[in-house]
């Protein structure tokens, strides 16, 4: 039983930090270390 309790907390803080990061990557526009590409249609703004 002390095991499964640890696999739910590990998944748990796992999604919490993935999420995390998927807002960060929007932020600095770019995922994780890599920007992203300017946009190809000219519009302004980003993506």
């Amino acid at each position: 039983m002390k095991s499964n309790q640890f696999l739910q907390k590990v998944l748990r803080d796992l999604r919490v930090d993935l999420l995390d990061e998927f807002d960060r990557n929007f932020e600095r526009k770019g995922f994780f270390n890599k920007p992203w590409d300017a946009r190809k249609f000219g519009r302004k703004g980003s993506l």
